[in-house]
């Protein structure tokens, strides 16, 4: 694919369902849609109540941005609450458990791109 700019807006994307519905993610910036090789770009609507256990990607570095809300980390033993503002590295292969009790909207970052 060639090398490009890609302006994107919100509502051209569609929406990537998850999680019986807990989860909705824009994945705003792909690799099959954008020609991005390196990393994808994800907005991520997590409702209420959302529990994910033994998540990991073993291929892929993940960062996170909080936009809105808050949510528990828990890896490495370790049990971390997460603001709005903070940002989150996870290293491919790490596992990691969170949870949220409040809407939270999160950006994500992933290295390469996920689809």
């Amino acid at each position: 694919m060639p090398t490009k700019i890609s302006i994107i807006s919100p509502a051209d994307v569609p929406v990537t369902v998850m999680r019986d519905g807990r989860i909705e993610s824009r994945r705003l910036v792909t690799r099959k849609r954008d020609g991005s090789e390196r990393m994808s770009f994800h907005v991520n609507h997590i409702k209420a109540g959302n529990r994910s256990t033994g998540v990991v990607y073993p291929e892929m570095d993940e960062i996170n941005y909080m936009v809105k809300g808050e949510a528990t980390i828990t890896y490495d033993g370790k049990r971390e609450l997460l603001t709005e503002g903070m940002v989150w590295n996870i290293p491919m292969g790490c596992a990691y458990d969170m949870e949220n009790d409040v809407d939270i909207v999160i950006i994500s970052v992933f290295s390469p791109p996920r689809e």
